[in-house]
């Protein structure tokens, strides 16, 4: 095996009250405003959504909304929210739900910098900029 060195700068927080360590962690990264992405609402029959928002309340952090991801999100839901996160001029991008929202979530981040995130999707090339990604 050849030497090799990978860096791969990701945090995982795993445990009872992880959710209300959200804003903190953004805080801690520098990012002032987030895109905050999710589904049809079952983040608000849960609790999570309200546990989200105090966290970011209580580390006086902005963020905006964007609900309606569906399961298999639209190229033209993505495009909406790529859209709304360049008009707000967010600094990071907040996944609250399932996979259909995190995946919608890394394409925004990843979109963010491209004319056209379908691009992303046809060539065979790395992302190299993106938003942040939180979930």
């Amino acid at each position: 095996m050849k030497n090799f060195t990978l860096h791969i700068p990701t945090r995982l927080i795993f445990g009872r009250g992880a959710i209300a360590s959200i804003g903190t962690e953004i805080a801690r990264d520098g990012h002032k405003f987030v895109l905050m992405i999710a589904g049809g609402g079952s983040i608000k029959r849960t609790g999570v959504y309200e546990q989200v928002v105090e966290s970011l309340r209580n580390n006086d952090r902005r963020w905006e909304e964007c609900w309606g991801v569906q399961p298999n999100p639209t190229l033209s839901k993505v495009r909406e929210m790529i859209a709304q996160a360049r008009r707000l001029g967010v600094d990071a991008v907040l996944a609250v739900g399932g996979g259909s929202v995190i995946d919608s979530a890394k394409a925004v981040a990843a979109g963010y910098y491209v004319d056209d995130v379908w691009e992303l999707f046809e060539k065979d090339e790395p992302v190299n900029r993106a938003l942040p990604v939180y979930t």
